[in-house]
């Protein structure tokens, strides 16, 4: 097994307001090959209901979806 796939995923947020596309491909440039997602209103992506285009955007930059995280109700 090589050393990247040893890395844990990396978050998909990482405090830079980049469009999610170029937010991916920096993390699988960067060796990751699992990703975690947050589903927020603050993802822009989720707040026009389109969630899904995170997963999209995660399998064109070549990384899995690890998890999804989720703003708690209460």
């Amino acid at each position: 097994m090589s050393a990247a796939h040893d890395l844990p995923g990396r978050f998909s947020w990482f405090g830079y307001p980049l469009p999610i596309d170029d937010r991916m491909r920096l993390v699988a440039d960067a060796g990751f090959r699992r990703v975690s997602i947050w589903l927020g209103a603050e993802e822009p992506r989720v707040a026009e209901g389109r969630p899904g285009d995170l997963c999209v955007a995660a399998e064109r930059s070549g990384l899995s979806v690890e998890c999804a995280h989720a703003p708690s109700a209460g």
